[in-house]
């Protein structure tokens, strides 16, 4: 609760309505209407704001897949020695779980996303 400023009753504004109808001064709900105004728009940009969300995440989903297998894939074998004057490439198992599981993170984090994407679409229809 808040007190008036002119007459030092207690509200829930800072002009009690006696005072703003003695004053000629507009209802706290104009006045709240008159605040908000200016930042809605016809258009709303958050309208798309779902898709653009649940968009990026399946492409950092399908992305990191592809780049963690790459990854193991070019960087997985190493070069080991085989006798005094010959070497064999080998997969190192080490750097092929790092890379797929870099992959599986990076897809996991784009899933999420994709899911709050889905879930501000479905909070949008709730509200339209």
């Amino acid at each position: 609760m808040a007190q008036c400023n002119f007459c030092d009753t207690y509200t829930s504004s800072d002009v009690c309505p006696s005072c703003r109808a003695a004053r000629g001064l507009p209802q706290e709900s104009v006045v709240r209407e008159q605040a908000v105004a200016p930042f809605r728009q016809v258009d709303d940009p958050t309208s798309q704001e779902g898709e653009t969300a649940k968009l990026i995440g399946t492409v950092i989903l399908w992305l990191s897949v592809i780049a963690g297998i790459m990854t193991a894939f070019f960087f997985g074998r190493v070069t080991v020695p085989k006798g005094p004057y010959s070497t064999e490439e080998v997969w190192n198992s080490t750097i092929v779980i790092f890379c797929i599981a870099a992959g599986l993170n990076g897809a996991f984090f784009g899933y999420l996303l994709s899911k709050v994407g889905s879930v501000l679409i479905r909070l949008q229809k709730l509200t339209a």
